[in-house]
Formats: C-alpha cells, sequence, structure tokens
C-alpha cells in the first residue's frame, strides 16, 4: 500500500507540475504571483559578496559542462562500480528523461526569468533545471544506496540548489518547486519501472553459493 501511494503521490506531483504549467500559458510569461515577488524580494535584501560567491559555485556544479556531463558522469561510473548496470543504468535513464521533461516545459511556459538575474542562463525559467538536475540524480541515488544519510545529503542539496537559484535570480520560486517535484517523481517513477532492486554485483566478486536444498537434490 505504501508503494502505490508513493507511485501515485509522484503522479500527482507532475500533474501539479502541468497544471501550473498551463496556468502560466494562459495567463501570459509576464504572469507573476504574489508568492514569487515575495520571495524574490527576500533573496535581493540578503544579497552579499560571500554567498554571492557561493551560489555561484553550485551554478556551476548544477549545470553547465561540470553539473550536465562531468558530475553525473561520475556518478554514473561509481554506480556501475559498486552497484551493478542495472542502477547505472536507471540513473541515466532518470537523468535524461527529467532533463527532456524540463526543455519541453520551458519551452511550452516560455517564462520570463526575473530582471535582477546575476548569470548566464538558457531559454525559459520555468521549471528549474538545476533543481530538477539536483533533485533526479540525488534521489535515484538515494533509493539504490538505501541509507539513511543519503536521504540526509540529499535533501540539504536539493534545498540548497532551490536557495541558490532564487538568490541569484535566476528562478522564481515556484519554478524551484516545480523542478524538485519533478526530479523527484521522475527518479522514484523511473527506479520503480526499471526495477527496484539494482543488483549488487561487483566486477570479479564470486558467484553466490547454490543452496544446501539444490545440492542434495542433485545427489539423490
Amino acid at each position: 500500500m505504501s508503494r502505490r501511494w508513493t507511485v501515485w503521490s509522484c503522479a500527482a506531483a507532475l500533474v501539479l507540475v502541468a497544471a501550473y504549467a498551463a496556468m502560466l500559458v494562459v495567463r501570459g510569461p509576464g504572469f507573476l504571483p504574489g508568492v514569487d515577488e515575495a520571495a524574490m524580494r527576500f533573496w535581493l535584501d540578503v544579497r552579499s559578496p560571500g554567498p554571492t560567491r557561493a551560489a555561484r559555485v553550485f551554478d556551476e556544479v548544477g549545470g553547465g559542462l561540470v553539473g550536465g556531463v562531468v558530475v553525473p558522469g561520475v556518478i554514473c561510473a561509481a554506480l556501475l562500480r559498486w552497484r551493478g548496470t542495472r542502477a547505472a543504468a536507471t540513473f541515466l535513464v532518470a537523468a535524461v528523461f527529467s532533463a527532456l521533461l524540463v526543455q519541453v516545459l520551458k519551452h511550452v511556459v516560455s517564462r520570463d526569468r526575473p530582471a535582477e538575474i546575476l548569470v548566464g542562463s538558457d531559454f525559459g525559467s520555468y521549471p528549474s533545471g538545476h533543481v530538477a538536475h539536483a533533485a533526479t540524480m540525488t534521489v535515484v541515488v538515494a533509493l539504490v544506496v538505501r541509507r539513511p544519510w543519503v536521504w540526509w545529503v540529499a535533501a540539504r542539496y536539493v534545498g540548497l540548489m532551490m536557495a541558490s537559484r532564487m538568490y541569484l535570480g535566476a528562478h522564481w520560486l515556484t519554478d524551484t518547486v516545480a523542478g524538485g517535484l519533478l526530479g523527484a517523481a521522475v527518479a522514484y517513477l523511473i527506479w520503480r519501472w526499471m526495477g527496484e532492486r539494482p543488483s549488487v554485483v561487483r566486477p570479479g566478486a564470486p558467484p553466490s553459493p547454490r543452496p544446501a536444498r539444490h545440492c542434495a537434490a542433485r545427489i539423490r
């Protein structure tokens, strides 16, 4: 029942992201809810040189060549080495599918980015590709590794990525929320689709022994 509830929750999250996208299309690219405006005012008020440098690091790590190729490549290689081919394939498929959904929504919605942006950016503000990418990667890793501390790191990394995108003026609050929902939902659904228990076969590991009852059956 718990797993079925999680699947339906992920589906509802994707529907919510799509419904908000439809509303933005109807209202126009300049539509700005009060919550987005208030959140942006807050981040503009707390800007200072130190946090700006830290936020720029998140910008580099979460996108471009480093975030789009190097970091996912390292994670994929690590999963392949220590969790097997299915785990690595799950990570790769989830990352690619999440990125495709983000680009489709960006071009359909065509939402304007905040005017106070401090970094270079691609087309469209909704949803946040950096946040979606962070959520997809960390949720897949957490589901595969199955360690509480990984979930702790994942939640904080995604939260910091959301904060950094708003701090830099690259996204509105609702852009980052949509990115987090999309990334996490895609990660879980792809993990369920490709197998909940990725192989944990390390290269060169000896084959597991057969159960004693099978040996006894062969002797008889």
